[in-house]
C-alpha cells in the first residue's frame, strides 16, 4: 500500500513539476490543424518531440483566427503559431529567434492572372486580419486597382474552396497552402507573389515562460534544420515531399564531413606511401649502424629522402585541404575548381597521368569540364549521340578502354574519341552522384609507357574526390536556386515600380547597370559588384508607397510632398529585409540618399559613416535622373550631368 501511494505521489508531483505549454493552434494545413479530434501537423509534430525530449507537458487548443489573439492577450493560451514575425507585431509578441518555415503570400484564382490588374473588378477573399492580406490590399491601393475585397476568412483551406467553387474570383494565401492544395482544387496559382515572411511561436511581450521555453525551441530547431535525417525534415517531407534546395546548414555540415573523409583517406594513403620495404629498409639501416659507423653518411641520405617524401605527402594534404576550402568561394568558377580538383587527383593516383572530369548539362548533355591530357575544345564542340561515360554506375577499373568504346559507341563518335584522347592502358572510371543522382564522372587513365596497375586503394581515394566534386555542385546548385528565388522577387518588385510611375520605366536597370560597372572598375569583388547591382535594381521600390500624383507631378514639390517623397528610402529597406539573405543590400538600398555633408536621407550620415556601395548607388542614381527625362524639367546632355556630379561629389568629398 505504501509503495502505490509513493508511487502515485512521484506521478503526480512529476506532472505538477514538469513545464506546461498551452498553445493555441488554428486551421493553418499542413503546418497545424485538428484531426479527430487532435492536433496535428508539422509544427505540432516538432513541438511534441521537443516536449518529449524535455519532458514538458504541451496542451493544443484550437481557435478560429479571429479568436487566437483575443485568448492570447486573456492568458487563456501561452502562446501561439505558426504566425508570421513582423516589425508591428513585435512590439506586442515576444517571438523565438530560429524561424519555423519561410512563407510569403499568393494571388490563386481559377483564370490566369499575368498581373495585378487583371484583378480590377473581381471578388478577393482573404483571411481576417492576416498579414498577406493587409500587404495584398495596400497593393491594390497603391497600383489603383478597384476589387471587391471579402476579409471574411479562418483558414487558407475555406479561400481554396471558395475560389474552386467560384464564389471568389481570387484569393490570397501562403505559398504553402497553395502547393498543398492545389490538386485537390483545382486552381492555378500566379506569379504574383508578396510579403516574404519567417513563421514563429508569439508568446505575449515579457512572458517569464517565454524566457525559458524559447532558448530550448531555438536550440531543437538549429540542430533539427542541419541534420536532413531528424524530426522536421520527416515531417516537412511527409507533407511536402522532399525538398528540392538544401539548407546552407546542411551544405556546412556535408563540407565538414567530406573534408573530414578527405582527410581520413589521406591519413591512409600517407601511410600506403611508406610502404613496407621503405621501413625494413630504414630498420636495417639502423641496425648496421651500430655495427658499422662508416656507414653513417649513407644511412644520412636515405633518412633525408624518406623526409622528402614525408614532406611532399603533407605538402600535398594542406594543398587538397586548401581547395577543399574553396567550395563556398564563390569567385573560383566551376571549370577552375573541377580542374584544380582533377590535377590534385592525379598527383595522388599514381601511375596516372591523364584524367577526365565529366558533368551532364540542363539538357542533359554530356560536357568535358575538366582535363589533363586529353583534347578538352574538341570534346565540347561536338554532339555525342550517347552518353558513354556514364554507362559506369560504380566505381571500375577499365583496360584498354578505348577497344571498349569502339564496341558500344556510334562510329562518328569513336572518330572523334580517337582524336582527343591520349593512348591509354588502364582507366578508372568513378560516378560523382548528388542525392544518389548521376551528374558526372570522375576518370583517370594510365598511359601505355608507364608500368603499374590501378588497385582498391587507387579506388577509395578517387571516390573521396569524386564526393569532394559532389559536394561543390550540390552547393552551387543550392546557391542559384537561392539567387533566381532573390531575382524573381526583385524583377517582380521592380516591375510593379515600372507599372506604378511610368516616367522612372527603365530607371532601376540603367542605374543597375551603371553602378556594376563603377564597382568592377573600383576594383570591388564579384560579389560585392552583385550586391551593388541588386541594390541598383530595387533602390526605388518604395516609391510605390508615395502617392503618383507627387511622384510624376510637374510642378516644384512643396515640403510636405517633398518629406513623402523622401521616406521611399526606409520603405524599400522594410520591404527588402524581410526577404532572408538581402539584409546585406537593405542597408545599401537605405543609405543611398546620404550625402557626406549630413544633409541627406533618412539618417542623415556624414561621409565616412556611409557604406561606400550606397555611395556607387548614389552616383549612378544621380546622373541617370540628370539625363532622363522627367515630368518637371528635360533631360541634360551627358557632358552636363557629369560635370554636375563631379562639382557635386567633389564639395562634399573636400573637408
Amino acid at each position: 500500500m505504501i509503495k502505490r501511494a509513493t508511487l502515485l505521489l512521484t506521478i503526480i508531483a512529476s506532472i505538477v513539476l514538469s513545464l506546461t505549454l498551452r498553445v493555441g493552434i488554428w486551421d493553418d494545413y499542413p503546418l497545424a490543424y485538428v484531426k479527430d479530434n487532435k492536433a496535428a501537423g508539422i509544427y505540432v509534430d516538432l513541438l511534441d518531440e521537443i516536449a518529449k525530449k524535455e519532458g514538458w507537458t504541451i496542451f493544443y487548443r484550437y481557435y478560429k483566427w479571429e479568436d487566437l489573439f483575443p485568448a492570447l492577450a486573456q492568458g487563456e493560451i501561452d502562446c501561439l503559431g505558426p504566425i508570421a514575425d513582423t516589425k508591428s507585431r513585435r512590439h506586442e509578441f515576444t517571438f523565438n529567434s530560429e524561424a519555423f518555415f519561410q512563407n510569403w503570400g499568393v494571388v490563386i484564382s481559377k483564370k490566369t492572372i499575368s498581373s495585378i490588374f487583371d484583378l480590377e473588378g473581381k471578388t478577393i477573399g482573404i483571411g481576417i486580419d492576416d498579414v498577406y492580406g493587409h500587404f495584398f490590399k495596400e497593393m491594390l491601393k497603391n497600383f489603383s486597382v478597384n476589387a471587391e475585397i471579402k476579409e471574411a476568412y479562418n483558414s487558407f483551406e475555406e479561400i481554396a474552396k471558395d475560389v474552386a467553387s467560384g464564389k471568389i474570383d481570387a484569393g490570397v494565401i501562403s505559398r504553402i497552402s497553395a502547393f498543398v492544395f492545389v490538386n485537390k482544387y483545382k486552381y492555378r496559382i500566379s506569379s504574383i507573389v508578396f510579403r516574404p515572411a519567417n513563421l514563429k511561436l508569439a508568446f505575449p511581450k515579457d512572458s517569464a515562460l517565454a524566457k525559458e521555453v524559447i532558448p530550448v525551441i531555438d536550440k531543437y530547431l538549429k540542430e533539427w534544420k542541419a541534420d536532413p535525417s531528424s524530426i522536421y525534415w520527416k515531417s516537412v517531407n511527409s507533407y511536402l515531399g522532399a525538398p528540392k534546395g538544401i539548407p546552407k546548414s546542411v551544405l556546412i555540415v556535408i563540407t565538414i564531413l567530406t573534408i573530414f573523409v578527405v582527410g581520413f583517406v589521406l591519413v591512409i594513403f600517407i601511410q600506403y606511401m611508406f610502404s613496407k620495404k621503405l621501413k625494413e629498409e630504414l630498420e636495417k639501416a639502423t641496425s648496421e649502424l651500430k655495427k658499422r659507423n662508416e656507414q653513417l653518411e649513407e644511412l644520412n641520405k636515405e633518412l633525408e629522402i624518406a623526409l622528402k617524401k614525408s614532406e611532399e605527402s603533407m605538402n600535398k594534404s594542406l594543398e587538397i585541404m586548401k581547395h577543399v576550402s574553396q567550395i563556398t568561394n564563390l569567385e573560383v568558377s566551376e571549370e577552375e575548381f573541377m580542374q584544380k580538383l582533377l590535377e590534385i587527383a592525379l598527383e595522388y593516383l599514381e601511375p596516372a597521368k591523364y584524367g577526365s572530369i565529366f558533368i551532364l548539362d540542363e539538357k542533359g548533355r554530356m560536357k568535358m569540364i575538366a582535363s589533363v591530357g586529353h583534347n578538352k575544345e574538341l570534346f565540347n564542340s561536338h554532339e555525342f549521340k550517347e552518353p558513354f561515360a556514364f554507362y559506369y554506375d560504380k566505381p571500375m577499373i577499365v583496360k584498354e578502354i578505348l577497344d571498349v568504346d569502339k564496341r558500344i559507341m556510334d562510329p562518328e563518335d569513336y572518330k572523334v574519341i580517337t582524336k582527343i584522347s591520349k593512348p591509354i592502358k588502364e582507366s578508372l572510371a568513378v560516378p560523382i552522384a548528388v542525392e544518389n543522382n548521376r551528374i558526372g564522372t570522375l576518370t583517370v587513365d594510365i598511359p601505355p609507357s608507364e608500368e603499374g596497375h590501378f588497385t582498391d586503394n587507387h579506388i577509395k581515394v578517387a571516390e573521396a574526390f569524386s564526393r569532394i566534386a559532389a559536394t561543390f555542385i550540390t552547393f552551387r546548385n543550392h546557391i542559384k536556386i537561392k539567387e533566381t528565388f532573390h531575382k524573381n522577387i526583385i524583377l517582380a518588385l521592380v516591375k510593379a515600380l515600372d507599372f506604378y510611375s511610368p516616367y522612372t520605366k527603365g530607371h532601376s536597370e540603367r542605374v543597375a547597370n551603371l553602378s556594376a560597372k563603377i564597382a568592377e572598375e573600383m576594383g570591388l569583388s564579384k560579389d560585392e559588384v552583385r550586391k551593388v547591382y541588386w541594390a541598383g535594381i530595387i533602390h526605388d521600390v518604395g516609391k510605390i508607397f508615395v502617392p503618383q500624383d507627387i511622384i510624376n507631378k510637374p510642378e516644384r514639390l512643396t515640403e510636405k510632398e517633398y518629406e513623402l517623397i523622401k521616406l521611399h528610402a526606409i520603405k524599400s529597406t522594410e520591404i527588402i529585409e524581410e526577404i532572408e539573405g538581402l539584409e546585406e543590400i537593405a542597408k545599401i538600398v537605405r543609405h543611398h540618399h546620404e550625402r557626406c555633408d549630413g544633409t541627406g536621407y533618412p539618417d542623415g550620415l556624414k561621409c565616412h559613416e556611409i557604406p561606400l556601395e550606397a555611395k556607387i548607388i548614389a552616383v549612378a542614381d544621380a546622373f541617370d535622373a540628370m539625363t532622363s527625362e522627367r515630368p518637371y524639367r528635360k533631360a541634360l546632355q551627358v557632358v552636363q550631368a557629369f560635370v554636375r556630379v563631379f562639382h557635386k561629389l567633389y564639395e562634399e568629398e573636400t573637408p
